[in-house]
């Protein structure tokens, strides 16, 4: 069997270098949707993250703890990058790595995901 090369586009996120793929990518592949159409949030799951935000704000020390969403991207190891719908960090452990461009390397005390859209398939 022929392994086809997809796009770093279709990923939603790798662990352990095993990629998992945006719910929808197939139909990208054979040209019944383009990216864009995989990678917004539905309504439900915006909803969903208002709430928990909503909530966190409300509930968490904000002098202690910094609380990031908008799929902040983690990068944990080579071929192991995350992108999390919320995730909460002490904000002495931020100021250690200062302001930055790229995916932080450093882990979150915790993460909230919101996943509505993984292509679920089974995996050996």
């Amino acid at each position: 069997m022929e392994t086809l090369a997809i796009s770093q586009d279709l990923i939603a996120e790798e662990v352990n270098g095993t990629p998992y793929y945006y719910k929808g990518y197939r139909k990208v592949l054979n040209g019944q949707k383009n990216v864009e159409d995989l990678m917004g949030s539905s309504y439900l799951q915006a909803r969903i993250i208002e709430a928990v935000l909503h909530f966190l704000f409300q509930s968490l020390d904000r002098k202690a703890w910094r609380v990031l969403s908008n799929e902040i991207g983690l990068h944990m190891g080579v071929g192991h990058n995350r992108a999390c719908d919320i995730a909460l960090f002490e904000k002495a452990q931020l100021a250690k790595i200062g302001e930055t461009e790229r995916y932080i390397a450093l882990p979150p005390k915790v993460v909230i995901e919101v996943d509505i859209r993984f292509e679920a398939e089974e995996r050996h």
